[in-house]
């Protein structure tokens, strides 16, 4: 009996391990930037190419700098002004942090392959001190916690950002990770199949006992 427990608890750990790695780190050959470069039709796109053909459309961005300079030019925070499109549920987050209040666009590429620019805010007091703000206003202290808890991404989407995404204007690396991260219920999963382990264990060792008794 315990033995074929173990092999259920094999079992069920290999089923739940690719579906959390498959969560945690997106298809290594994906290249957000690339698309975004050749696409002449981007949702919300900053860098306009009505009327372009793909290689006009190269060229045009090319014309701009260098492909780390425009990545940078898109992905980069700018101080909100009047026109940056936040409505009054993101300006009252930023009241309430205190602080500066910047735009933040990330490339989203969704499930369907179409490529939108989305926007999300930073609210700055310091370099140490800033919350990522969602449109609906709500905040988040740093990438995971965005990816944990926002209404705005889906797991599905790719999203090309700052890892440091509360940096202004957007220092360190940038990275392509899934616009929303499930739970993690591996360790659940391995605990309560460790407990059904113990049960079952403690299970056989008392019919034993019992058949020794009655043998007896």
């Amino acid at each position: 009996m315990v033995r074929g427990v173990l092999a259920t608890v094999a079992v069920a750990i290999l089923l739940v391990l690719p579906g959390c790695a498959s969560a945690a780190e997106p298809p290594s050959d994906v290249d957000l930037f690339g698309e975004y470069a050749r696409s002449t039709n981007v949702k919300n796109d900053v860098f306009p190419s009505d009327g372009m053909g793909p290689e006009d459309r190269l060229a045009n961005l090319a014309s701009l700098g260098t492909p780390e300079q425009v990545r940078n030019r898109l992905l980069f925070a700018n101080e909100c002004g009047e026109d940056c499109g936040a409505g009054s549920a993101v300006r009252a987050a930023g009241r309430d942090f205190g602080g500066t209040l910047y735009i933040r666009r990330v490339l989203v590429k969704h499930a369907d392959g179409s490529l939108e620019l989305v926007r999300l805010y930073v609210a700055q007091k310091s370099e140490k001190d800033a919350v990522l703000i969602d449109p609906q206003g709500k905040t988040y202290q740093d990438l995971a916690d965005f990816q944990a808890n926002n209404e705005v991404l889906t797991a599905e989407d790719l999203v090309l950002l700052p890892e440091n995404i509360t940096s202004v204007p957007g220092e360190g690396r940038v990275v392509t990770v899934y616009g929303h991260t499930t739970t993690d219920w591996l360790p659940w999963v391995i605990g309560g199949l460790a407990v059904v382990v113990v049960l079952g264990a403690g299970l056989v060792v008392r019919r034993r006992i019992r058949a020794r008794r009655t043998s007896g």
